[in-house]
Order: structure tokens, then sequence, then C-alpha cells
């Protein structure tokens, strides 16, 4: 090549970049920071398709585990609803947040912040659909414009704009609609006057109702349709259509009521399931019963289904096919907002988080609730999906933790992290499922005046009641995961037992936690 031809190419090379450089195409805006949808489900345990479970039929969990990552072991904080809920979205433990129980508000520090109300303070527009927090007052009102409708625990929407909960005439038909039931189990009118009477009539019940019968709920013939969360999804998809056509980058919580009980939904749920084909858990019981050297305090009477029974297998094959039947209903409308984003073209910046509150005995060790320590009722399905990175569809066998939530999305969306967080990022394991994390899980539940804790490793779980004066156990979780059997009276994991009790007295679950008189749970 001649000079004059080297000059000639190397000016033409200026010239070209010169020219690519000041081209709008290639002039670099930042880039828009991502939406946000936080889906709460309540009393979901892993009884799913993408965990494993032969029976349910979830296809839209199923997709949304295929779209992002799915989260083996991950547990809550407190397996209930309001001191699980408050934990997550304060970012905090129990021990912190002194929530334990359904009657009393969380106590908020003087310089916390709710992870919502985060990101509306980055400038997100903010909503909340369904049960996200649990009738906690202090945790809502604190930043909700507006007052909450009498009753209910739906304050106005979460930024300014049209209210999205209904008043008056809807939200008792949507209660109604809730609490319908099949011909011999209508036994909720009067109200019922004691705690014990509704567990007796509302909480036992489960069974089909059909779609035609909607007219026979209190007047109101599109009772359906005002179902809990057929409305919030419905309501959803609404506000994701607004949005699409928005530029504020939007954190859109929703949150569905089933599978909690009354487990009642129409017909064609209870058609995707037979009985007679659902196995029962190995550790079956007509009632609830402790493994042997296991102490009474990890047993809980079944306040949600079976009050006061005693369970035959028939039965609770049925029951279980109802908590199926629940979750297909959900998952439904779950589809719904999946499609809605696909349709409106949210989905490749949208950062979308699924998690169950706590998991649910479904006659494992004979119990039918919340609120144990075991595995089953500690552990709760938890995916995340961030469309940016290349894991999708990939399960991350890490021991996790609800606390994490919070800072995960603040990093996910490059939002200042605030003070006082006390969960670890998942973002890494987003990038990859497989990296190492030496953190443990912590789970507590309240007993009269005082608390239970278990510490989880990848293999290991151990738990003290009231600080062990009234007993511990230890389980082998690759060994034994259903926990049959306690090895804590066993010499030869002596040494494990040390090394996990110090965890209880490092880091933020370390600091005295005492329950006032008022705090007492149930």
């Amino acid at each position: 090549m001649t000079m004059k031809r080297i000059l000639t190419f190397l000016w033409a090379a200026l010239l070209w970049g010169a020219a690519s450089t000041t081209s709008p195409a290639a002039t670099h805006e930042p880039a828009r920071r991502p939406n946000v949808l936080f889906i709460a489900v309540d009393d979901l345990n892993t009884r799913i398709g993408c965990y494993g479970d032969p029976v349910a039929r979830t296809p839209n969990l199923d997709r949304l585990a295929q779209q992002g990552v799915r989260f083996e072991r991950a547990y809550c904080q407190f397996p209930i609803c309001n001191p699980s809920r408050v934990s997550l979205l304060l970012g905090r433990y129990p021990t912190t947040t002194e929530t334990i129980d359904f009657a009393h508000p969380a106590l908020l520090g003087p310089d916390w912040v709710t992870l919502p109300q985060h990101f509306r303070n980055q400038g997100y527009d903010v909503r909340l659909l369904g049960k996200i927090f649990h009738f906690d007052k202090n945790l809502m009102q604190d930043w909700y414009p507006g007052e909450a409708v009498p009753g209910e625990e739906y304050p106005p929407d979460w930024s300014a704009g049209e209210k999205w909960v209904r008043r008056s005439q809807e939200v008792h038909a949507r209660m109604l609609a809730d609490r319908m039931r099949w011909e011999p189990y209508r036994t909720l009118a009067p109200p019922p006057n004691s705690f014990a009477r509704m567990l007796r009539t509302w909480a036992n019940v489960f069974g089909p109702v059909a779609d035609s019968q909607e007219s026979e709920v209190a007047a109101h013939p599109r009772a359906y349709d005002w179902t809990a969360d057929v409305r919030n999804a419905k309501d959803a998809v609404a506000l994701l259509a607004q949005y699409a056509a928005a530029d504020q980058p939007f954190f859109l919580g929703v949150g569905f009521y089933k599978p909690h009980v009354p487990l009642v939904v129409p017909q064609r749920f209870f058609d995707l399931y037979r009985p007679d084909d659902i196995p029962l858990p190995g550790d079956f019981a007509p009632r609830p019963t402790a493994p042997d050297a296991v102490p009474r305090y990890a047993l809980r009477d079944n306040l949600d289904l079976f009050f006061e029974q005693s369970v035959t297998p028939e039965s609770a094959r049925q029951a279980i096919a109802a908590y199926y039947a629940c979750i297909s209903f959900m998952d439904e409308k779950l589809g719904s907002l999946l499609d809605a984003l696909e349709r409106l073209q949210l989905r490749d910046n949208t950062v979308i988080v699924c998690w169950g509150d706590h998991g649910w005995h479904l006659g494992e060790k004979g119990m039918w609730a919340k609120g144990t320590l075991f595995d089953v009722a500690a552990r709760a399905p938890l995916i995340i999906v961030d469309p940016r990175r290349n894991t999708a569809g990939r399960t991350c066998l890490r021991t996790v933790e609800f606390v994490d939530i919070y800072p995960t999305l603040v990093e996910l969306c490059g939002l200042p992290v605030p003070t006082g967080l006390e969960g670890m990022s998942l973002a890494p394991l987003l990038d990859d499922p497989g990296a190492a994390r030496d953190k443990p899980a912590f789970t507590m539940v309240a007993r009269e005046d005082w608390l239970a804790r278990s510490v989880r490793t990848e293999r290991w779980c151990y738990t003290e009641w009231d600080e062990g004066r009234r007993g511990v156990e230890l389980y082998d979780l690759q060994a034994d995961p259903r926990e049959l059997r306690n090895l804590a009276a066993e010499s030869a994991h002596a040494s494990t037992i040390a090394r996990l009790r110090a965890l209880f007295h490092s880091g933020p679950v370390a600091k005295p936690a005492p329950i006032p008189d008022a705090r007492r749970a149930p």
C-alpha cells in the first residue's frame, strides 16, 4: 500500500469515527431503571411443579421459574403472616422489629423505611394490590396518602392517583365472594362471635363452589369477579397497561390470598385433582404428633384446618386436593400478569420477585397449620427474574432467607442502600447460582412469653426452645429431610451443636428480644 493510500485510509477512518461518535444512534443516555413486579402469595408452600411436586398443576409458576432463578432453600424469618411480612418489608429480623404476632404493629425505628417506601423515595411509582402488608397501620399509613378503608388492610394506592381499592358494596361483595361455600358448609351468617366459633365454621371449610352459584351470594350476581385475587389480577393488568405508556419506573406489589384458608375455589380447579391419587406425607398422623425426643413446643394446634378434629386419610386427601386447587386458581391469575408483561413489552425491563410468606403443613406430623420451625413451615418458594442476566431456568441450592430480598432489589435497581438492613443481597447468586455463600438462615416462633429460634445451614437445622431451657433439636437435612430424627442428644454431634449455637450469639439475631406482656402470642 502506497503512502498516499495509507493517508487516505486513515483520514476516512478518522472522519467515520467522528461521525459515529456524534450520531444520535450512538448517544449514550442513562439506562432506565428496571421496573419491579413484587408478587406475594399467602400460605404458599413448596408443593408446586417447579419445586418438584408431581401433582401440582402450576404452569405459570413453572413458567416464571424458567425465566429466572429458583431458590430451592429459601426460608422466612417467622412462619406466620404478619411477622414474616414485616421482617421482609423492613429488611430486618423479628428480633429487631419485635413483631411476633398479628395483633401489634411494627415498632419503627426513626430512620427505617419499608421496601416500597424506599422505591417511592427514589422516584418510582409504587402501587399496592392485595395482601402485601398484613393489617399493619404503622407500615402503611406512615407514607400512604389518604386513609385505609375501614375494616380493610388496603390503603389507597401507593402513589397519588386512582384508588385501587373497592369501597362499600364492592368491598362487601368481594368479602362474601371469598367466603362462598358449597351448600353443606355455608355457615357464615350471622358472623361468628368468637374466635373458636370462627375456627369451627370458617377455617374448617374446604371444597368447590360452582361458578353458576355466583347469584346466590347476597344478590351480587358477579360475586366471583369480586373475589380478591380475581379483582386484583384484573386491576394489576390495567395498571401495567398504564405503565407501558409512561416514562416513570414502577414498583407494583400484587398480593394473592389463595391458597390461604378457606380452601374454596370454583369447581373447575378441583377437577384438576383426584383425591384418591394424592399421596399422604410419610409422617401423617390423625392429630399433631411429635417424633421421639422432640419437645412438645415444636407442635402447633391445628387452627387453620381440622380444628378440634381427628383427621382420617380420606379427609386429608380431600383437604390436600383443595389446597392444590387453590394454588391452581392463584396460578391462573398470576398467568394473566405474566401475559400482560409480554403483551405490553414490559418484560425485558421488569425485575420480578415471587415469594410465599411462609410454608404450610399438609398433614406432616399431623399438622394443618403454619407457625412451626419444621422445614415444611419455615421454607417457602422464592423466584427472582432479572431479564438482564443469562441465568434463566437455573436453580440455586444455597441457603437464603427472606430478609435478603430487600437489599437484593435495591442492588438490582441501582438504588442507594438504606442503613440498618440486616440481610445480604442475592444478586451474586443471580449471576452464578452456584457461587459460594457462607450465611445461615434464621427462623423464629413465639410460644407463651418466650421465643424459639432455628438456624439452618446447607446441611443442618438446629433449634433452641427458650434458649435451650425447654428443649433443643438437631436435624441432618441431607440425610433426614423430613426431620424425623432429633440428633441433639447424641454425643457424636456435640461439636456441630456448639458451632451452630454460636451463630445465635453473633450478628443481628444476637440482640435480646424479650416479649412484653402486650406482645405475647396467643
